[in-house]
C-alpha cells in the first residue's frame, strides 16, 4: 500500500535528518537483541545484589529537623527578601547552605565538637568527611528539612549535628540579614556624615551673618538698597569732580600754551589804557586845565552875542586848544608807559590764574581719587555682600537637600531595622535525635538505585549501539524520519532465490503495479516521464529486482520498455532475464556497437534488455562526458520508457552521473536491511546534484491485505494493466 507525505521532498527543500529514538525503535531493538537485553537485566540484578550484600551499614543515625517557612515572614507588607525565588528553589539553596564548607568549618571549630573522637578520627580533613556523610532531605511540598549524619557514636553525632545546626542558623541569619546589617551600617555612617555637614553649614551661615549683620532676607535686601544708593552718590560725585577737573585742565592748557611763531602779544584794551591814563595825576591836572580853559571859554562867549568872534573869545578858544594839545601830547607820551605797565599786570594776572588753575586741577584730581576710592569701596562691599548672599543661598539649598536625604535615610534605616527584627524564615524544629530503623531503608534505597542505574546504563548502551546501526523497520520511517516520498511498499521479491521475476505472486504484482501507477500519475509532472532510474544506498537492498519488476509492470501495461543495466561494475540484469552479458551499455558508450546489437529481447512481451557489457575506464569517461546522454536519447527514440538499474549510490559515483539525466529517480529500501543513515545520505546526495528524486519503494513489507488477497479475482495478475 502506498503512502504520500504532506509535502513532496522531491520538489526541493532541506534534507531531513533521521529522527530520534522512539518507543517503537526501542522495542524493535529489544526484539533484535534479546540475548543482550537479557544480559543487561542479569547485570543489573547482579549489581543490585552486590550493593545489598556488601554495602557497609552504620550503626547509628542521628538527625536534626529545620522548619522552612513557605512564605518569608516580614513585618512590612512591602518588604520582600525572597528575591522572587520559588519555595522549592529556596529549599534547595538551604540544602546547599547546610553542606557549604564554610558552614561545616564553623561547626567543627566549636570547642564542644573539635575534641570529639569522631572528629579526631576524620582529621586532617574533617570538613570533607562531614560534607560526605551529611544527608539533607528536602521533600517536595514539605516545609521541613531533615539533616542526618551516620556513624558509630550516637552521642557524639548528636553533638556534631547540634554544632552544624548552630553554624547553619548563623549562616542563614548572615545570608538573610548580613547584607541588611552592612547596609544599615553604611546608612548610619552616611547619616553621621550628613549631620556633620549640616553643622558645618550652620556654623558657616552664622559666621556670614556676623559679617553682614544679619542673615534675614528682607534685612539683607534693605542693605543692598542702601549700598546701591551710596554707589550712585559716589559715582555722581566722581563724575562731577571729573568734569570740573577736565574744565580746569582745558583752561590751564589754553593759558599755558606757547605762542605760535609770528604771533604778536595780545594788545592791551584801549579802554583799559585810557582808564589807567585818567588815573594819572599829571594827566588829571592837564584834564583840569582843559576843563578850566573850556569853562573860561564858555564864560567869555557868554559875554558876547552868539556868532561874534571878538579877540577875547578867540583868545579863550586858543587857550582851550592849547590846553587840549598839552593834554593830548602828555597822553600820547604816557600811553606806551601805561600799555607796558598793563602788559606787565596782565602777565602777572595770567601767572596768578595759571597757579590758581593748577591748584584747582590738583584739588579736582584729589576729589576724583577720593570719589573713585569710595566707589570702589562701595562696589567691593556690594560684591562681598552679594557673594555672602549667594553662599548663604547655597548653604540653605545644600542644607535642605541634606535634610531631605537624612529623612530618606532615617526611613530606610527604620525599615531595615524592622526587617532585621522580623522572625527568621528558617528555625530549628527539632533538636538532634537518634533515628532508629533507617539502615534497612538505606540498603533498599541504594540497592534499587544501583540496580536501576546499572540497567539504565546497559539498556542505553544496547539502544545506542543499535541506533548507530539503525535499520529501516517500518515503511513510514522513510517519510517521517528521512523526508523521502513513499511511492509504495512491496512484499518480499522472490528473484533472489533464482526463480526469476516470472515467479512473483499476485500480491507482489499488485504492489509493483501500484508503484508504477504512483510513479506515472502520482504527480502532475509524471506525464513527461520517460527515464526511470532505480538505485539504493548500498548493495543487497533489492534495487535490481525492483528495477526488473518495474520494467515488467510497464511492459505489461502496454508500453515499449527497455531495462538498461547501469550497474556496469557488478551487472545482474542479464542473469535475471537470461540474456547475454554483452555487448551492452559499455560498448554503446565507447561507440563499439549499435543499438540493434546491444538491445536484446526478453522473455517478457514488450520488454527489452540492454546488458552492462564490458566495463573499463573509457566507459566511465563516456558517462562523465555526454556519452550516456546520447545513448539515452537514442533509446528514448525507440522505446516509451527506460528503466535504468544502477550501482549502489554510496559505493559507486557513476550513479550520481546517471541520475542527473534521469526524469525520475526511485530509491530502493529493504526492511530490516537498509540503514536509516545510509538512506538519508543517499537522498541528500541525489538532491545535491539536482537529481529528481521521485520517492522510495520499501521492499519486504508483508501486510495483512497481501495475505487476505489470495484467491481474490479470477483474472491473472499478468493481464492487469
Amino acid at each position: 500500500m502506498s503512502q504520500m507525505p504532506t509535502t513532496d521532498p522531491a520538489a526541493g527543500g532541506d534534507v531531513k535528518r533521521p529522527g530520534g529514538i522512539s518507543a517503537r525503535f526501542v522495542l524493535h531493538s529489544v526484539r533484535r537483541r534479546p540475548v543482550i537485553f537479557l544480559g543487561v537485566v542479569l547485570f543489573a540484578g547482579a549489581v543490585a545484589a552486590g550493593i545489598w550484600l556488601f554495602l557497609p551499614l552504620p550503626k547509628v543515625t542521628t538527625a536534626v529537623v529545620f522548619h522552612i517557612a513557605s512564605q518569608n515572614p516580614t513585618l512590612l507588607p512591602t518588604t520582600s527578601t525572597g528575591g522572587g525565588v520559588d519555595f522549592n528553589s529556596y529549599k534547595l539553596t538551604q540544602a546547599a547552605l547546610v553542606k557549604r564548607r564554610l558552614t561545616l568549618v564553623a561547626a567543627l571549630k566549636d570547642p564542644a565538637v573539635s575534641g570529639l573522637g569522631v572528629v579526631r578520627t576524620a582529621q586532617p580533613d574533617a570538613p570533607t568527611w562531614l560534607e560526605r556523610n551529611l544527608k539533607v532531605d528536602t521533600k517536595p511540598g514539605s516545609e521541613f528539612m531533615q539533616v542526618a549524619l551516620e556513624g558509630d557514636n550516637g552521642e557524639e553525632l548528636k553533638d556534631v549535628l547540634g554544632a552544624v545546626a548552630k553554624a547553619y542558623l548563623a549562616a542563614v541569619d548572615e545570608r538573610e540579614n548580613g547584607k541588611r546589617r552592612q547596609k544599615l551600617a553604611r546608612l548610619e555612617e552616611t547619616n553621621r556624615a550628613n549631620q556633620q555637614e549640616l553643622e558645618r553649614y550652620r556654623k558657616r551661615g552664622e559666621s556670614i551673618a556676623l559679617v553682614l549683620g544679619s542673615k534675614d532676607g528682607p534685612t539683607l535686601t534693605t542693605m543692598d538698597a542702601i549700598y546701591n544708593d551710596e554707589l550712585r552718590l559716589a559715582s555722581r560725585e566722581q563724575g562731577a569732580a571729573w568734569d570740573q577737573q577736565q574744565l580746569a585742565e582745558r583752561e590751564l592748557a589754553a593759558l599755558t600754551a606757547p605762542p605760535k611763531a609770528g604771533d604778536a602779544p595780545p594788545p592791551v584794551p584801549p579802554a583799559q589804557v585810557d582808564e589807567e591814563i585818567r588815573k594819572d595825576v599829571t594827566f588829571q591836572q592837564f584834564e583840569a586845565a582843559v576843563a578850566r580853559a573850556q569853562q573860561k571859554q564858555v564864560e567869555t562867549e557868554a559875554l558876547f552875542q552868539p556868532g561874534a568872534n571878538p579877540p577875547v573869545v578867540v583868545q579863550a578858544r586858543e587857550a582851550v586848544k592849547a590846553a587840549a594839545e598839552k593834554r593830548d601830547q602828555y597822553k600820547a607820551q604816557l600811553r606806551p608807559k601805561v600799555e607796558a605797565h598793563a602788559r606787565e599786570a596782565q602777565a602777572r594776572a595770567q601767572q596768578a590764574r595759571v597757579a590758581d588753575l593748577q591748584l584747582n586741577v590738583e584739588r579736582h584730581k584729589a576729589r576724583v581719587e577720593v570719589a573713585k576710592t569710595r566707589v570702589d569701596e562701595v562696589k567691593q562691599q556690594i560684591g562681598k555682600v552679594n557673594q555672602y548672599r549667594i553662599e548663604l543661598e547655597n548653604l540653605r539649598r545644600l542644607g535642605e537637600q541634606t535634610e531631605k536625604m537624612d529623612n530618606r535615610l532615617a526611613e530606610e534605616m527604620a525599615t531595615i531595622r524592622l526587617e532585621i527584627g522580623a522572625p527568621p524564615r528558617v528555625t530549628l524544629a527539632e533538636e538532634a535525635f537518634l533515628v532508629p530503623g533507617i539502615e534497612g531503608n538505606r540498603r533498599l534505597k541504594y540497592t534499587l538505585i544501583g540496580g536501576v542505574l546499572a540497567f539504565a546504563a546497559g539498556f542505553a548502551g544496547l539502544v545506542g549501539w543499535e541506533y548507530r546501526r539503525r535499520r529501516v523497520t517500518h515503511a513510514e520511517e522513510v517519510t517521517t524520519d528521512m523526508g523521502v516520498r513513499l511511492l509504495g511498499t512491496v512484499p518480499p521479491i522472490g528473484a533472489a532465490d533464482g526463480r526469476g521475476p516470472a515467479g512473483a505472486g499476485p500480491a507482489l504484482t499488485e504492489a509493483i503495479d501500484t508503484t508504477r501507477t504512483m510513479l506515472l500519475h502520482g504527480t502532475p509532472a509524471g506525464h513527461g516521464l520517460r527515464t526511470v532510474l532505480v538505485t539504493s544506498a548500498v548493495a543487497g537492498e533489492g534495487k535490481t529486482s525492483l528495477a526488473g519488476h518495474l520494467a515488467i509492470s510497464l511492459a505489461r501495461a502496454g508500453y515499449r520498455t527497455v531495462l538498461v543495466d547501469g550497474d556496469v561494475q557488478s551487472p545482474a540484469a542479464h542473469r535475471l532475464f537470461g540474456v547475454c552479458a554483452g555487448p551492452g551499455l559499455c560498448e554503446l558508450l565507447r561507440g563499439e556497437t549499435d543499438l540493434a546489437t546491444a538491445v536484446r529481447p526478453s522473455p517478457i512481451p514488450g520488454l527489452s534488455v540492454v546488458p552492462a557489457g564490458r566495463w573499463d575506464l573509457t566507459a566511465r569517461q563516456a558517462i562523465i562526458g555526454d556519452g550516456w546522454r546520447r545513448v539515452k536519447e537514442s533509446l528514448e527514440a525507440q522505446f516509451d520508457f527506460l528503466v535504468v538499474d544502477t550501482a549502489p549510490l554510496l559505493l559507486v559515483s557513476d550513479t550520481l552521473l546517471l541520475a542527473r539525466d534521469a526524469d525520475r529517480v526511485v530509491l530502493s529500501v529493504l526492511i530490516g536491511v537498509s540503514q536509516v543513515a545510509h538512506v538519508a545520505e543517499t537522498a541528500g546526495r541525489l538532491r545535491a546534484v539536482g537529481a529528481n528524486l521521485s520517492g522510495a519503494v520499501v521492499n519486504g513489507v508483508w501486510q495483512e491485505a497481501h495475505r487476505s488477497a489470495k484467491g481474490y479475482g479470477k483474472v491473472p495478475a499478468e493481464a492487469a494493466v
